[in-house]
């Protein structure tokens, strides 16, 4: 399966719309030259916990990873 490539801001969009928040509350970072990224859940959250909003944007940058790289 082919990875494809996304902008930071694309993927910032997919990450908080598939966890539910808004997207200035992510942070796109890159990871290495090979367009790795980690998401990050920055700001508060009203309706569930800090460490709640955290883990769930963690779990769905892993299931993006799966498929999509940060264009270099």
């Amino acid at each position: 399966m082919p990875l494809e490539f996304k902008s930071e801001y694309q993927l910032q969009t997919l990450v908080a719309e598939l966890a539910g928040f808004d997207p200035s509350c992510i942070d796109i970072e890159r990871i290495g030259n090979e367009g790795d990224f980690k998401a990050t859940f920055v700001g508060s959250a009203g309706a569930v916990g800090l460490t709640r909003a955290k883990a769930d944007v963690e779990n769905v940058c892993s299931q993006l990873r799966l498929k999509f790289r940060l264009e270099v």
